[in-house]
């Protein structure tokens, strides 16, 4: 049984020497992963949470663990979770690559199975879905999309303000895990730096796990994403020249030292000139960064003071290999400021992920909360979409660079019939011709044409 990762880590939790040694020489490791709700929640938060939880406990795990998650309706009845929100995290957990579920969904005081709650009729209908989409092996499959760097022994390394509580020991290292699939941006849990693959995201203190040796490779063989505490990090350890940093100087929220963010590289995004998001109340504090001469900037917004005073950069790609997410010192490990999950910061995002030619895997455009879960395996790749925004999408827009081509697709839905279609791939771009539901998911095999 697992709960949440970081307090894991502040007990110095070693998941896979503890499971293999209850397993014995002669028995798989078994783990039931909790699912982040009791009771239920809005889709989108649920999947956030999920993707800081569930996810990063599924990767530092062996891959040979045998994974049974903890579906639990608390305190029961479908006064705290309906039999819909119920079968949206069976759907959404088969990214964890399971092999089965654990259900807990009636009183333990005795009155056995509530036949009148209707669950039964629920598990019924889904769960040929859920065997036919796990059958096709594409949850064991490589994982795409952005590398999130996390280390389970993180509590050993970081440094505390005060030393005074075990709270202080709780590492930041998943706001990535949480921010990409919002906005449509594939990633998976990397626990060592070596399993970046082309694009890296790092948050809070996660350099002080490693050498400068090690740190150097990153930078050197990656596409890194840095928010406020990492760059912080990396300065403090004397090695911000790897981001063309200078100096940083945070910034607090709501102080008056900055109100909203600002395009300022002529592009357009949500169609708008010099679109702005702000920066007020649900937001976060901000570095305000001085960067080295030469340090080959590329800003893509700045921010700005409420006199419409500009104050220092914001995202801002340096060298063309890192980019600089200024925002930080979020109240909880687990959280994600509100204002920064917004369509401008998402356009930018995937635009500059796009422009750095390293992500081999499909972002989704426009559509909040459309999560998508790539994988690779032998010839043919899948994506997996799973729809937590309460929208109905009709017709799934793609971004991809490098992949302009033909492509025959299979689209397995969790609800309906599957289908097979044709796309093809223009200038990075293509819509797929499905429509997907709120709380639905769909499950696509996609092979080039001609290969």
């Amino acid at each position: 049984m697992s709960s949440v990762p970081y307090v894991h880590s502040a007990e110095g939790r070693n998941w896979k020497s503890l499971l293999l040694a209850l397993g014995g020489k002669q028995n798989p490791p078994v783990s039931r992963i909790h699912l982040p709700a009791y009771q239920e929640l809005v889709p989108s938060k649920y999947l956030q949470a999920f993707h800081m939880v569930s996810y990063v406990n599924r990767a530092l795990l062996a891959p040979e663990t045998l994974v049974y998650p903890e579906l639990e309706n608390y305190p029961y009845s479908r006064f705290s979770k309906s039999r819909m929100f119920t079968r949206f995290q069976l759907l959404s957990s088969l990214a964890l690559n399971l092999s089965g579920m654990t259900i807990d969904l009636f009183d333990l005081n005795g009155r056995g199975i509530i036949e009148q709650d209707g669950y039964q009729a629920m598990l019924r209908e889904v769960k040929p879905v859920l065997s036919a989409m796990n059958a096709s092996g594409a949850f064991s499959a490589r994982r795409l999309g952005v590398c999130v760097l996390v280390d389970e022994r993180a509590s050993y390394a970081l440094h505390t303000k005060e030393g005074a509580r075990i709270e202080e020991l709780y590492p930041e290292e998943v706001f990535w895990a949480g921010l990409l699939p919002a906005m449509g941006v594939p990633m998976y849990i990397g626990t060592s730096p070596e399993d970046a693959r082309g694009v890296a995201a790092v948050s809070g203190q996660y350099f002080r796990n490693l050498s400068q040796e090690q740190i150097e490779r990153l930078f050197a063989e990656n596409f890194v994403l840095l928010n406020g505490d990492a760059l912080e990090t990396l300065a403090d350890l004397g090695l911000g020249h790897l981001a063309r940093v200078d100096s940083v100087r945070w910034m607090k929220q709501n102080s008056g030292a900055y109100t909203f963010a600002q395009v300022t590289n002529g592009r357009l995004y949500t169609g708008v000139p010099n679109a702005r998001a702000s920066c007020v109340i649900s937001g976060s504090d901000a570095l305000d960064v001085s960067y080295l001469p030469q340090a080959e900037e590329e800003e893509y917004s700045a921010l700005y003071d409420s006199f419409r005073v500009r104050r220092s950069p914001c995202q801002t790609v340096v060298g063309g290999r890192v980019l600089i997410y200024p925002f930080g010192r979020f109240a909880s490990p687990q959280e994600i400021p509100p204002m920064l999950l917004n369509d401008v910061r998402q356009e930018i995002l995937q635009d500059v992920l796009n422009r750095s030619g390293r992500l081999t895997a499909p972002m989704v455009e426009q559509n909040p909360y459309l999560v998508p879960y790539a994988f690779s395996s032998d010839d043919k790749a899948h994506l997996y979409l799973v729809n937590g925004s309460m929208d109905a999408v009709s017709g799934v827009p793609l971004l991809m660079a490098n992949a302009d081509g033909e492509y025959s697709v299979s689209a397995l839905p969790s609800r309906g019939k599957a289908v097979a279609f044709t796309i093809r791939i223009e200038q990075g771009r293509c819509t797929l011709p499905l429509d997907i539901e709120p709380m639905e998911s769909v499950l696509l095999t996609v092979r080039r044409v001609g290969e």
